[in-house]
């Protein structure tokens, strides 16, 4: 009996390693892959994943079900991992985007299902090496891939674009982060490894992916990672501490020079860019095994030998980096094709002061083969606190016998600094400069001595680093995404909004018309999505793994241990560091590596049992097995929905429209909480209405509608869609509702006011053409003309003004004259005519100072110029100079062979013969295609007409309306608006 039952618990131990193996192997591949599917950012690779990875933790749960030694939850470490999955999970219930929050979910629970895989597996320093291995073969290969693409041997879509290197990942920073986190494991490898040829590969290994980082060009991670690898070197044990430096200056000696090199010949895109990338990796392979034959002797060296090397090294490296920052040429800017185009660089000079005259002194060779008008230009431009650019001054070279040439610039009020672009355009011209300084015009003290090139750093890496300033655009950026993240956070301050929560509400809340679904900070969005409650025990996790580790880290009795614990602690930090500034987490191919680090890192940390109590292990072991059936069959579910839209898609392609409409039926089953699916349903049941006259699909159309309102309740979009849908079938008030809600939703958006002003529009006609409702006419014109109301406070409010739109403002013309006739009724509208065009004189719909779609025009003498008047109700006109000048709305549309009725309002006190009035196409045979002269003008407003009939050659959009000062009268011209009348064909 004994026996049989030592047989059966024998075999129950194979079986259970079996599963082991097979799981491990599974988590190998489940970590190996992911980062050549887009980084899993998107929920087509994603979820598929989801299922594979809640599958092996299943496997893995049902396997140490009967296992009693077996303990779920550990430490506090795991209890804070599973409060932030709970967080999530419960967030579902509450959080402003059903469908988003249910997405991010899912996304934790993997990670903690990694991060519990791995915390399980990885009980013995063979599989811990094994699954490092894995981690950095795939980001290798990775970089491989992005190296390649630059080079131009293959084409992989989003790895080599703007110059840099983005790989698999798609996105430059997040790529620059993992490579960075993986070089330092990597460096960690090479440092405990005995075998002098692993070293090597290992040696190899963290060139590429160094080599790779480096050509991201993230100026955030180029900052963070000599700090990070500071950190590195301080924790690892003393007598380690020297080989491990050695290893990475070796690595960085070999490969920013190579990557330099390589950058600079970019452009060739040749073989010798490989010649280039292979050498790099191969002299790093020989230099690590050459280190590894001394290194024991580097272990022998005291705490202030090493202190001595290390100031050596510290100061041959700062030696190396000023001569190289400090070694400058001349700049040639050439263009040697038979095409113009323009090659330029840029320099920025930031010790200039606002309001002051400076000279920009010039030496210079020229060349002009071809009597071009000039071999090279230089601009200057101010830049502001927000790192605007604003035109100072321009210079043409074009004199190549001086060699010399002087420009003077005032900077400006709010001038922070100045940009200098050196250009060259044509062809067979080139220019070099060989010295530029900036001068104090007063005291003719040299401010700067322009470096202008760089003799061993290329112009590509030059300009990434002299924008690392929170002067720079994307810094403003991100700290005006953080401003805003703080409004979502003090509306949802203690749960938060659900996961999805900042790209479902950050439109509301945006300080300026900006696109972007993520807050570019890891903590931030956290915050936002699961609240104080959840972010702190976020934290908590953190600090937990930061104490534990401490713990563990001066427990273990051996060098190598230490090391490991130090580089995977680090690289962990690195990813957390970066991610404070960067959406990199967002990418679930990073956060598995990240999750997967941290579960290495606590994998033997022993503490006293958290659940002692009989039975409360077995019950938790109960509950994560039916969780995970639960989580594999919400995933399947949503990729069903995912392949049955797809297939409708293709249906409809096919303008099969019941195979859509049966697809889309089916994927709105499988993903019920998806707004997109019945969205399009509800499009496709209308279409299918028009076909056939069948009263139910309209009414089936409608439950879609209602659905996706409860589901996208703040989306401006959703809004929109079904308001078109409620006008579409005659509830226009509804409609009209969810039109003011949509704006409401996204107010920055120029184009949900044009949105809005067709809406109200198309009822006002429907109202007032029929003559149907007359009182309803008016109240809907009165709402509509709200929106002039709505754009100025959005615009005082703003750090960015509303985009300018054209379209909207020829609306907003149209609504306020409709709205301002049916009061006042001014003008008698002949029924041969229709309202073609209204202009107020009122509308800056930007907020750049300027009336949108009006200029001024001066001859040699004039000076005209206009004020806004009483709070934006008309415009002053003055021009005290000799002669004449013009105010002219412009873009107007008029139709060829067509008559006009043309009216404007006007008074003054200038004397007659001073102001004319003309209708001007500045394309057609005969400029003038009507005028007004020797208007005379009273105090009081009057309206003035003029009929035209248009000539045949003109196209739309070359006319403008010319009002014209003669000058030299002190008396003033105010308009307040013009309104063109079309006769209908």
């Amino acid at each position: 009996m004994t026996s049989k039952i030592s047989k059966n618990t024998h075999k129950l131990k194979l079986a259970n390693i079996n599963v082991e193996n097979i799981v491990f192997i599974g988590l190998c591949i489940l970590l190996f892959y992911p980062p050549f599917f887009r980084g899993l950012y998107f929920e087509k690779e994603l979820l598929p994943t989801h299922i594979f990875s809640f599958t092996l933790a299943l496997i893995w749960l049902i396997s140490k079900f009967k296992d009693k030694e077996y303990d779920l939850v550990k430490t506090p470490i795991d209890i804070a991992a599973i409060g932030v999955v709970f967080m999530y999970f419960i967030s579902i219930f509450y959080g402003v985007n059903t469908r988003l929050a249910i997405g991010e979910f899912l996304k934790y629970a993997n990670y903690f299902l990694i991060f519990l895989l791995v915390r399980d597996l990885m009980y013995t320093e063979k599989r811990q090496k094994w699954l490092l291995n894995v981690l950095v073969i795939s980001g290798v290969i990775v970089a491989i891939i992005g190296i390649g693409s630059a080079i131009g041997t293959w084409n992989y879509n989003g790895a080599y674009v703007g110059n840099r290197i983005s790989s698999t990942l798609q996105y430059p920073n997040a790529l620059a982060s993992y490579l960075g986190a993986l070089f330092i494991v990597t460096i960690g490898l090479i440092t405990i490894q005995q075998k002098r040829l692993y070293k090597a590969v290992y040696g190899i290994f963290s060139n590429i992916l160094l080599f790779a980082f480096i050509l991201t060009y993230s100026r955030g991670m180029w900052l963070i990672l000599p700090f990070i690898l500071l950190l590195f070197i301080i924790t690892i044990p003393n007598k380690r501490k020297l080989e491990t430096l050695i290893y990475i200056f070796a690595n960085i000696a070999v490969s920013i020079p190579l990557a330099f090199v390589f950058s600079q010949k970019i452009e060739e895109k040749s073989y010798i860019l490989w010649i280039i990338f292979i050498s790099s990796l191969l002299l790093m392979g020989i230099l690590t095994y050459l280190i590894s034959l001394i290194d024991y002797k580097l272990r022998e060296v005291s705490v202030k030998k090493l202190i001595i090397a290390l100031g050596i090294v510290i100061v041959i490296f700062s030696s190396a980096v000023i001569y190289i920052i400090n070694t400058t040429t001349s700049l040639t800017l050439a263009n040697n094709t038979t095409q113009n185009t323009w090659t330029s660089i840029a320099r920025k000079v930031e010790e200039v002061q606002p309001n002051t005259e400076y000279e920009l002194l010039i030496k210079y060779k020229g060349v002009n083969k071809n009597d071009k008008p000039f071999a090279g230009r230089v601009r200057v431009y101010s830049i502001n606190t927000e790192g605007k650019l604003e035109k100072l001054e321009f210079l043409n070279i074009s004199d190549y016998t001086k060699e010399e040439a002087s420009m003077q610039f005032t900077t400006l009020e709010n001038t922070e600094g100045v940009k200098i672009i050196f250009e060259n355009y044509y062809a067979g011209t080139s220019i070099t400069f060989y010295e530029v300084k900036v001068v104090d015009s007063k005291t003719k003290e040299i401010i700067k001595n322009i470096k202008l090139k760089y003799k061993y750093i290329p112009e590509s890496i030059v300009s990434r680093l002299e924008s690392i300033s929170l002067k720079e655009s994307s810094a403003q950026g991100r700290i005006v995404f953080y401003k805003d993240a703080f409004k979502i956070i003090k509306d949802y301050f203690i749960f938060g909004t659900g996961g999805g929560g900042w790209v479902t509400l950050y439109q509301k809340y945006q300080s300026y018309m900006y696109w972007t679904t993520q807050a570019h900070n890891y903590f931030l969005q956290m915050w936002i999505e699961i609240g104080l409650i959840g972010l702190l025990i976020f934290i908590s996790f953190l600090c937990f793994i930061t104490y534990y580790i401490y713990k563990k880290f001066k427990s273990e009795d051996t060098d190598n241990k230490k090391i490991l614990i130090a580089s995977l602690y680090v690289s962990i930090l690195s990813i957390f560091v970066h991610a404070f500034m960067d959406f990199d987490l967002s990418l679930s191919a990073l956060t598995f590596v990240l999750w997967a680090l941290i579960g290495m890192l606590v994998n033997g940390i022993k503490v006293d049992k958290v659940f002692d109590v009989k039975n409360k292990n077995e019950i938790l072991k109960i509950v994560y097995v039916v969780g995970l059936i639960f989580l594999i069959l919400s995933s399947s579910s949503l990729y069903m929905g995912h392949v049955y839209a797809q297939k409708a898609l293709t249906a409809n392609k096919d303008k099969n429209i019941d195979a859509a409409i049966k697809y889309f039926e089916k994927a709105s089953t499988f993903d019920s909480f998806k707004p997109e699916y019945k969205s399009d349903l509800a499009t496709f049941y209308k279409v299918k209405y028009k076909i056939t006259k069948d009263k139910n699909y309209i009414t089936k159309a409608e439950m879609q509608i209602e659905r996706v309102l409860q589901l996208a309740k703040y989306s401006s979009r959703f809004k929109a869609i079904g308001a078109s849908f409620y006008m579409g079938i005659g509830q226009i008030e509804k409609g009209l509702d969810l039109i003011d809600e949509s704006v409401k939703l996204q107010p920055m958006r120029t184009e949900n006011y044009l949105q809005k002003c067709d809406a109200y529009l198309t009822v006002f006609y429907y109202y007032a053409n029929q003559k149907k409702d007359l009182d309803k006419a008016k109240v809907i014109i009165e709402r509509a003309y709200k929106v002039k109301e709505q754009i100025n406070e959005i615009n005082k409010r703003a750090l960015k003004p509303l985009h300018y739109n054209e379209d909207l403002l020829y609306k907003i013309g149209v609504i306020q004259f409709n709205y301002e006739n049916l009061n006042n009724r001014e003008y008698k509208i002949d029924r041969n005519y229709t309202l073609d065009f209204a202009y107020y004189f009122d509308l800056d719909i930007d907020n750049n100072g300027n009336i949108d779609k009006l200029s001024t025009w001066n001859s040699k003498e004039g000076n005209i110029k206009y004020e806004v008047k009483n709070e934006g109700q008309f415009i002053r006109i003055t021009n005290n100079g000799e002669s004449y000048g013009i105010i002219y709305p412009y873009g107007l549309k008029l139709e060829p062979n067509t008559k006009y009725k043309i009216y404007f309002k006007a008074r003054g006190t200038v004397r007659e013969n001073t102001f004319r009035f003309y209708v001007i196409d500045y394309k057609a045979k005969k400029k003038n295609q009507g005028s007004l002269t020797n208007i005379k003008l009273t105090k009081d407003w009057q309206i003035y007409s003029l009929e035209i009939k248009t000539d045949s050659d003109i196209k739309p959009g070359t006319q403008y309306l010319r009002f014209q000062h003669n000058g030299n009268d002190e008396g003033y011209i105010d308009l307040e608006e013009v309104v063109l009348f079309r006769k209908i064909k």
